[in-house]
């Protein structure tokens, strides 16, 4: 099931500098957060053809996002970029980026709006995909009355960053939207036929089979499953400018 586990950053990012590699650039740089006007988190990762880039410049980026580096930074890989203005000359608000992704719940608190969830991240410096936890809040009022996924749950997320734990290297998110699925245990009933008539076989439907030349009716019940998703609106999102030399 990990294979259908990913994240993905989307939004402003500030690149710093940028070192050839023998493929691609490695990049250091930063990037906002949601929980204070002058919160900002380390990023690094890999870009393509970013020879041209003037340093430092903000960057619009669409990056998968491998995880969170033992030092606290995100580790993105990026596939799509396009510089915004030099840093030195930002004349518009820059707003936190947003994650979106699919994870499987690993930890529900509803004492502190909190989903935990495991997601992953493909890290082509070395080839391979890693796991990651983190973390969604969900404490604006128009989430009071939603019920929350469970533990297990494949869940889709989409949510701005809001900070990165000091300790833990834990990211959390504040959480815009979600939907969730669970499988049913599921029921099956076999089609009624008469004593001796032909199984019917893969998926053909079958309105009437005939017994001794007469006609006779068959019924099927289909596998059951249980679905939920929630929905709201979001309630605003906070944007300021990079304040950083």
């Amino acid at each position: 099931m990990e294979r259908m586990l990913f994240s993905t950053l989307t939004g402003s990012i500030q690149i710093d500098s940028i070192e050839r590699q023998k493929a691609w650039y490695q990049f250091k740089g930063i990037c906002l957060m949601g929980q204070s006007t002058s919160a900002e988190c380390e990023v690094v990762g890999t870009i393509y053809d970013a020879g041209t880039i003037k340093l430092p410049s903000v960057v619009e980026v669409a990056a998968g996002l491998i995880g969170i580096t033992t030092k606290g930074e995100l580790n993105l890989t990026v596939h799509r970029w396009e510089v915004l203005c030099s840093a030195e000359d930002v004349s518009h608000t820059i707003a936190p980026p947003v994650m979106t992704g699919v994870g499987q719940v690993s930890e529900v608190n509803q004492a502190k709006a909190l989903i935990k969830y495991k997601s992953a991240g493909y890290n082509r410096q070395d080839g391979r995909t890693l796991i990651t936890e983190y973390c969604s809040v969900r404490d604006s009022l128009r989430w009071k009355n939603v019920p929350y996924a469970q533990v297990g749950n494949f869940i889709a997320i989409i949510g701005q960053l809001h900070h990165v734990e000091s300790v833990s290297n834990v990211l959390f998110i504040t959480l815009d939207d979600a939907a969730w699925t669970s499988i049913g245990a599921g029921t099956h009933q076999s089609p009624t036929a008469a004593p001796g008539a032909r199984k019917f076989l893969g998926k053909r439907k079958r309105n009437e089979q005939e017994t001794n030349g007469e006609p006779c009716t068959s019924t099927s019940a289909s596998a059951s499953s249980a679905a939920t998703s929630t929905s709201a609106t979001p309630n605003g999102s906070s944007s300021h400018s990079f304040n950083r030399t």
